[in-house]
């Protein structure tokens, strides 16, 4: 077997990205490897991680996006992002390699939502 990875699954807020994302954290337990999955703090996340003990879930508070042109774009992108000079630097850092800047994005991701593996 290759080496066991931390895995972290985006998948809350509706049962079609809880269950599909559910599904891929068995497969990839069953594999040998840690996954995380993170969900919001809806009814529905909570009723359905309930019957998953095994499953390693994080509740973290959920932004909704709204419809692209809309002017609530910008206090969206504002609360997602911070200050124009930290989204600014996130897309200049996502100019580097997509997978450098993927692991960066994850690593503040992780640090801002305060999440630690055990």
């Amino acid at each position: 077997m290759s080496k066991s990875l931390k895995i972290l699954i985006a998948c809350g807020g509706t049962g079609g990205h809880l269950f599909p994302g559910i599904a891929v954290a068995e497969t990839l337990r069953a594999r040998g490897h840690q996954v995380m999955l993170l969900i919001s703090e809806k009814k529905v996340d909570s009723e359905a991680s309930a019957k998953y003990r095994y499953l390693n879930f994080k509740t973290v508070p959920a932004i909704a996006k709204p419809p692209t042109l809309s002017p609530r774009m910008v206090p969206f992108l504002w609360k997602l992002y911070g200050r124009p000079d930290n989204a600014k630097k996130s897309f200049v850092n996502s100019a580097q390699t997509p997978s450098s800047a993927w692991a960066d994005s994850l690593r503040c991701r992780r640090f801002m939502l305060g999440i630690s593996w055990a």
